[in-house]
């Protein structure tokens, strides 16, 4: 089914009109995963937030998009009405709602609510979606003289008033600077996207994120595309398209691959699995008994959880380890999870210290991550800095690990423990969990800290958290003992 196009449709075809197409016209919709639909929820959360800000203000939420549009050129004719939410604009094809729209003196100030967090440079995303309400608006015959986002700030904490909840940032300069490029792309845009075959998709660098290149597009029925190559830069890609080269089979020269984008082209121009057995084997011999296989998981909310803690600060809420204490010897579980409805990184991290030991290699699956979580414990716990930093100190990533000595063409050039590990043990999967996935664990924690549950079904999702935290560490276990098998 065709819609209008709005600013995710006109966005998408900016980049890429194939895209815009599929988004608009193809009637696939890319399913929303649980995080997703969290973000949506918070977002709209923030945009009520937004709106108490302006109690003088008029939501317009008639039933379609043609009386939201009639009602808000009403609203515009009305000198009364001062503040407009959600106000509807209409041209052709293209379809654009303001957050809010304020009349100050006989002109109007644009202002696009967002979730995200102030930083030093905004996101050129940000200043695009800003931009498309704005040139919608002028060909609407209103024309902005002030274009500003309201981000949540990073300083706001719970109990303090709503206005303490945003800033605003005034984007006038850098969306004028935008604007004749839009103009001159929608009806482009909007002609492309709705016709009844889509466009010829190009190969580009943003194929790569495209949640319809893989299934729909281009990379279909690929196995080797160069995105496959790790670390591939947007620079590197367009010296190989340049050359007509889309696929790792095509690669006839390896000199500028890295060492680890070798591995990944030795892999698949030879159809089988990359085994360096004696790096494997050094690396494999770094590891000192007792081990400890440890995953962290956290959750991170726009709006904060509990006293003390900003908009998206990520707060460690459960562990699991599995320890042995010499190698075949019975394993030991350990694990932890937070009580939902309070900050319980204090007692996490004491019960942590007392499980993980001080000796021994603390073995984890993207070092990157866990020593992020440790360090927030840190700076949240000063007071047990220096216990906390001897754990970072034993870590061994077995992911390194991989990544210096393995590959197979099943990884597709990901070495996520999802991917890794049902090619290493096939026997094994995420599957039957009722919480299969780290996001949706994220989601399932803040939901159970809003008081979303009845206590049965806390209980429930407490256990599926454990359960969830447990297959990690045990993933981890498969695969140490697959990699050891493959030394010998």
């Amino acid at each position: 089914m065709q819609h209008m196009v709005n600013k995710r449709i006109f966005l998408g075809g900016k980049t890429c009109l194939t895209r815009g197409w599929y988004l608009r016209s193809s009637g696939i919709q890319i399913p929303l995963t649980k995080a997703d639909q969290f973000r949506i929820n918070e977002g709209i959360e923030i945009g009520k937030i937004a709106r108490s800000l302006y109690p003088q203000g008029t939501l317009v939420s008639e039933c379609t998009n043609i009386l939201n549009y009639e009602k808000t050129k009403e609203l515009i004719g009305n000198n009364h009405i001062q503040v407009i939410f959600e106000a509807a604009f209409i041209h052709n094809d293209n379809i654009a709602r303001a957050d809010i729209l304020e009349r100050k003196n006989g002109e109007w100030h644009l202002i696009e609510v967002k979730s995200s967090v102030v930083a030093d440079k905004i996101k050129d995303e940000l200043i695009d979606d800003l931009t498309y309400t704005t040139v919608i608006l002028k060909l609407c015959g209103i024309e902005p003289t002030k274009m500003s986002l309201l981000l949540v700030s990073k300083n706001y904490r719970l109990g303090m008033d709503n206005r303490d909840f945003f800033v605003e940032i005034d984007c006038t300069t850098k969306v004028n600077e935008r604007k004749g490029d839009f103009l001159a792309k929608v009806d482009e845009i909007a002609t492309a996207t709705g016709l009844p075959k889509k466009p010829e998709p190009k190969f580009i660098y943003e194929c790569k994120d495209c949640d319809y290149y893989k299934d729909y597009c281009l990379g279909k029925n690929i196995d080797d595309s160069i995105f496959d190559l790790p670390r591939l830069g947007e620079k590197k890609f367009k010296l190989y398209t340049e050359s007509n080269i889309s696929l790792i089979s095509q690669i006839t020269n390896n000199d500028d691959l890295s060492a680890t984008q070798r591995m990944v082209w030795d892999a698949v121009i030879n159809k089988k699995s990359f085994l360096d057995k004696v790096q494997l084997k050094s690396l494999l011999d770094k590891i000192k008994f007792p081990t400890y296989y440890l995953d962290f998981e956290s959750v991170s909310t726009a709006l904060p959880l509990y006293e003390n803690i900003g908009p998206y600060e990520e707060i460690v809420t459960q562990y699991s380890i599995h320890k042995f204490e010499m190698l075949n010897s019975n394993e030991e579980h350990f694990e932890f999870l937070a009580d939902y409805t309070k900050d319980d990184r204090k007692f996490l991290s004491e019960k942590l210290l007392k499980d993980i030991g001080t000796e021994g290699s603390v073995i984890v699956f993207h070092a990157a991550a866990e020593k992020r979580f440790i360090n927030n414990l840190i700076k949240a716990l000063p007071e047990y800095s220096n216990e906390l930093s001897a754990i970072i100190n034993r870590i061994i990533d077995l992911e390194d690990i991989i990544k210096a000595s393995y590959y197979d063409p099943n990884f597709h050039g990901s070495y996520s423990i999802k991917v890794v590990l049902p090619t290493l043990v096939p026997d094994m999967s995420y599957e039957h969990l009722a919480i299969g996935d780290g996001q949706s664990a994220t989601v399932a924690f803040a939901e159970l800290a809003r008081g979303k549950y009845t206590s049965q079904e806390a209980c429930n999702i407490r256990n599926q958290l454990l359960a969830y935290c447990k297959q990690d560490t045990f993933a981890m276990v498969k695969i140490y003992n697959k990699l050891l098998s493959l030394c010998n």
